[in-house]
């Protein structure tokens, strides 16, 4: 598509932030979540990413789903993301970017 930055795939490599389509069984609905890469691209063009979801209602600050672990084929990362500025709290770490991430979470 052609909401997509161009990026090379050896770009990504493990702790690169990533802005990744999610397609649901509806065609109408795509999901665009933040993910850091566990690894980079590999052979068959998959990446295994951990998720991020959304903190306080706002699309900068963000804390990372341990479980939420998945396999993303490179086509349906959007862009390389800046890393974000990673606040340690005493329960949670928190990583805020400086601006709106383009968010569509269900």
């Amino acid at each position: 598509g052609s909401d997509k930055e161009n990026f090379h795939p050896n770009m990504i490599c493990p702790k690169t932030f990533l802005l990744v389509n999610v397609p649901t069984e509806n065609k109408n609905i795509k999901y665009r979540y933040v993910a850091v890469a566990d690894t980079s691209v590999d052979e068959d063009g998959e990446i295994k990413v951990t998720f991020l979801r959304c903190q306080r209602n706002s699309p900068k600050i963000f804390t990372i789903e341990q479980n939420d672990v998945s396999y993303v084929p490179c086509e349906h990362v959007v862009k390389i993301l800046p890393t974000p500025e990673l606040q340690k709290k005493v329960r949670h770490s928190f990583y805020c970017f400086d601006e709106n991430m383009d968010i569509f979470e269900k």
